[in-house]
């Protein structure tokens, strides 16, 4: 399996999707998929309260703009603290099932490039309870438990770990023209949570690791 990391806007997605199709190209089955954070049902659950939340503030332009998650850190971040842990437990359910279907197609001999996927889901899980609930008993537990699942998950010699990176300028400027991106999505949070950390997380449970620096 082999994970691509890397901080918003920084090029995995069409990074991946030409590995896959080079993978294809030389007879090898490639299966590409994006395993960002909070998908799946906690995805529906972020979805249908966002609705809900356009329709009470005023500023309904900037709410379109914003993934889900965002949208109530801009809009009810109190009812996000509170939302957390179940949010949280939704995502870790939801990435351990894919994780079992992608080691299914691996052994049906396919290659499984995933971006993004359980290392980056669980810093960002990390990184939103110390922000929003760091006081809540649930997340923390919740949070304990996924790190000790997804570590056994995850520490495999087979594991390639591909950690992309564009300079500051150039994630900036991609991530302002899309209309989809977090508030959050630079400076701190793109630098520390989705560069450096990944890239410690991956050493620290000794995946091949593979720098890529991409100036386009």
């Amino acid at each position: 399996m082999i994970l691509v990391l890397g901080p918003t806007a920084a090029g995995k997605t069409t990074f991946s999707r030409t590995l896959c199709k080079r993978f294809s190209k030389r007879g090898r089955g490639c299966f590409f998929t994006v395993s960002e954070p909070f998908g799946g049902p906690a995805y529906i659950l972020l979805t249908v309260l966002s609705l809900i939340t356009r329709y009470m503030y005023g500023n309904v332009r900037l709410l379109f703009s914003l993934k889900k998650p965002a949208q109530l850190e801009n809009a009810n971040p109190r009812l996000l603290g509170k939302l957390l842990p179940l949010l949280i437990l939704l995502d870790f359910l939801s990435i351990v099932l894919r994780y079992i279907i992608f080691r299914v197609v691996e052994k049906a001999g396919f290659i499984v490039v995933v971006e993004d996927g359980i290392i980056q889901a669980l810093l960002d899980h990390m990184y939103m309870v110390k922000r929003y609930a760091r006081s809540n008993k649930w997340a923390m537990h919740i949070i304990k438990l996924e790190s000790k699942i997804f570590y056994k998950i995850i520490i495999n010699k087979y594991n390639i770990c591909i950690v992309l990176y564009t300079n500051k300028q150039k994630r900036t400027k991609r991530a302002k023209e899309r209309r989809d991106t977090p508030i959050f999505a630079v400076g701190f949070y793109n630098e520390v949570i989705r560069l450096s950390l990944p890239l410690y997380l991956c050493k620290l449970i000794n995946n091949k690791i593979t720098y890529i620096s991409l100036e386009i």
